[in-house]
């Protein structure tokens, strides 16, 4: 995968500001298959927070942040934050650390990934683990709420 940096800012909310603590937005073709993940399975209509879903989101920031990393050399942290950029949560993204006495930024970063890696990440979360595991998740869930 192959990280680009569109466009820079200082970080413009002094709460938000620490020196060398940067918020970084990410556009990344994995999000589409954890999407497609989700609406095959109807994530979003379950009354119930899946474990699956979670091990699915958790596999495509750990391979977002390794092209993060690759992009920003320097970082000592990259870590996926639901309020990165609010504390309400509308603006998801990813803190990053540095040992730097300056001003962090606010980086927005495309990730570009070929065609057989977008394959391969889709391959490993429509794992037959997953699917059965997401199941069983649904039929536990089912009986509790009924």
């Amino acid at each position: 995968m192959i990280p680009t940096i569109t466009n820079t800012r200082d970080i413009e909310r002094t709460h938000r500001s620490e020196p060398g603590k940067s918020i970084i937005y990410v556009d990344s073709p994995l999000y589409k298959a954890t999407d497609d993940f989700a609406d095959t399975h109807n994530i979003f209509n379950l009354n119930f927070k899946s474990k699956v879903w979670g091990r699915v989101c958790k596999a495509a920031t750990k391979a977002n942040i390794a092209a993060l990393l690759q992009l920003f050399p320097a970082a000592t942290s990259i870590i996926f934050s639901a309020k990165a950029g609010c504390k309400c949560g509308c603006s998801p993204g990813y803190i990053m650390k540095t040992d730097s006495y300056l001003k962090g930024k606010t980086y927005w970063v495309n990730i570009q990934a070929e065609p057989q890696e977008i394959e391969q990440f889709t391959k490993d979360i429509n794992t037959q683990r997953n699917h059965i595991d997401l199941l069983k998740e649904v039929l536990v869930n089912s009986e509790v709420s009924a």
